[in-house]
């Protein structure tokens, strides 16, 4: 059967692999569709998480003053309007656990 995603690369999706498993794990994988579509919900979910982490203020020692509001609030803002595409390493983490074995099984066909 002829895949559907004739326009991605294995490589380009191994290397994908690799940043949230290790090398080791994306050079023994089968890429198919279903591994692709597995990884692309994966990036996706990562991001989402990623986007809801930049919401969040960091931790304080006491009690939160008005001037630790304010910077917290401006470094929100900041990194809401910078727009770059980086993953929290909590969210790779998390996102890894998720999909780690539903993409081991595509990628044996299963």
């Amino acid at each position: 059967m002829a895949s559907k995603y004739t326009d991605v690369s294995s490589d380009e999706v191994k290397r994908i692999i690799e940043g949230f498993f290790g090398k080791p794990y994306a050079m023994r994988l089968n890429v198919n569709d279903k591994v692709i579509e597995l990884v692309w919900e994966m990036v996706s979910k990562s991001e989402e998480c990623s986007d809801a982490m930049d919401l969040v203020p960091r931790p304080h020692g006491i009690v939160a003053g008005p001037k630790y509001v304010a910077q917290q609030l401006r470094g929100i803002a900041r990194r809401l309007l910078k727009g770059d595409v980086r993953i929290y390493h909590v969210c790779k983490r998390a996102a890894s656990l998720q999909y780690r074995t539903r993409i081991d099984l595509a990628s044996r066909g299963l």
